[in-house]
């Protein structure tokens, strides 16, 4: 479950950390905010500001998982 993205459901490809420390995938957080919406998906609370920082070491654990169950 900690791989999946709380927007989409599906595993993450990209996933990136927002202000308030949640996990996102890239793409999907990007086109909440690009509905111009500046709210957490997950608590509704606003957000500090909407920069995203790349989870890498999240990333490497999921491609792992991913060559090791096709």
């Amino acid at each position: 479950d900690e791989f999946l993205c709380p927007i989409t459901c599906e595993i993450m490809q990209d996933p990136v950390l927002t202000s308030d420390g949640h996990t996102y995938e890239r793409l999907a957080i990007e086109e909440w905010f690009a509905r111009g919406k500046k709210t957490s998906p997950l608590t509704n609370e606003l957000l500090p500001n909407l920069n995203l920082i790349p989870v890498f070491a999240l990333k490497g654990v999921i491609q792992k998982f991913k060559e090791k169950n096709g």
